[in-house]
């Protein structure tokens, strides 16, 4: 019976391929990609893109409470679409969707078949036993992948934008929650540390062994904060540390936490949205990812003088949640290296 039903709705959601589109007087494009905040950081290097080579295109993101506030109030005017009717709303008024899902799902198929565009390019998807490549028709599946910033390469849109360079656009933040924000650091040197993400995690002993083997002289003028996430608490008694001003934030919304990041010098960060917003803001950078290879071409960003990404020593052949097995040495240098840009 389920099998039934699921080629049912296949029948009913698939489209035929358009072969004939023409990209060149493309008017309009919304991006599916997932309501996790880093994502919409990096995928708004994307929609620069577009918006810069077709100046009066009309740009929309399916966007979630997570990630809404990146584009609700974007310099680049972006189309917010949040649900089901949203989507009857906005059917056939969409000529290109670019699904960048991690797989299809019934309602990722009912929303693109309620939205009625007239092509759908599709990132590859996680392999499920009725929805997959060979059971959903998309009228172009890519099967590579490419770091979230340049997706555009891999797509017609290609010719258009390759001379535009890959620059993330960030939301304005208010004077007055900047200045709030900013007033936290009680120290010239500001350092972020965010250990914890939604889907990852570097073990509290991990940030305590670096921290604990940073010079003393080194510390008397940095201040570090980390903000608060769910289950933050394992991490309180850093504190104990001997010479370390470090301060613990209350829950703060999502404004604030651009804010704080822009605030900073210095972002240590697991593989998350920190490590996208600093990249974005510019900020000097230690980024702590998992040796994961699909996860590094996607999702890593390119080293230089200001960023630093630090691999687990194991290679992993699939992701993981937890990871613990840095070479300590290789962070605090790092953090080091970084401090002695600001104390002077």
């Amino acid at each position: 019976m389920k099998k039934l039903l699921k080629n049912f709705f296949l029948k009913l959601v698939n489209k035929k391929k358009n072969n004939n589109f023409d990209f060149k007087n493309t008017r309009s494009v919304l991006f599916k990609v997932g309501d996790r905040i880093g994502d919409a950081v990096i995928i708004s290097a994307a929609l620069n893109q577009l918006k810069k080579a077709f100046p009066n295109i009309k740009l929309g993101y399916f966007v979630s409470k997570n990630n809404k506030f990146i584009f609700e109030n974007s310099p680049l005017a972006i189309v917010c679409v949040k649900g089901f009717w949203d989507c009857l709303k906005n059917r056939k008024k969409w000529q290109v969707i670019i699904n960048i899902e991690p797989a299809f799902t019934s309602k990722n198929l009912l929303q693109c078949f309620l939205l009625a565009p007239q092509y759908i390019i599709s990132f590859p998807k996680n392999y499920k036993k009725y929805y997959n490549k060979d059971t959903v028709i998309t009228d172009l599946y890519i099967e590579k992948v490419c770091h979230f910033s340049k997706i555009l390469s891999l797509t017609p849109f290609k010719e258009f934008v390759k001379d535009i360079p890959v620059s993330y656009v960030m939301p304005p933040i208010p004077a007055k929650k900047q200045k709030e924000i900013s007033a936290l650091w009680q120290k010239e040197i500001k350092i972020i540390i965010c250990p914890k993400g939604s889907y990852r995690k570097i073990e509290p002993k991990i940030i305590y062994e670096t921290l604990s083997a940073l010079p003393k002289e080194k510390l008397k003028n940095c201040h570090f904060i980390m903000p608060y996430t769910q289950g933050i608490e394992e991490y309180f008694f850093l504190q104990k540390i001997k010479d370390i001003a470090i301060t613990f934030t209350k829950k703060i919304d999502i404004c604030s936490f651009f804010a704080l990041i822009k605030s900073a010098d210095i972002v240590l960060s697991v593989d998350s949205a920190p490590v996208h917003i600093a990249v974005a803001y510019q900020k000097y950078l230690i980024a702590l990812f998992l040796n994961y290879k699909n996860n590094m071409v996607c999702f890593a960003p390119e080293t230089n003088k200001k960023i630093t990404i630090i691999t687990t020593k194991k290679e992993y052949f699939k992701a993981e949640e937890n990871f613990e097995d840095f070479d300590v040495p290789s962070i605090t240098n790092s953090l080091e290296k970084y401090i002695d840009v600001f104390d002077k």
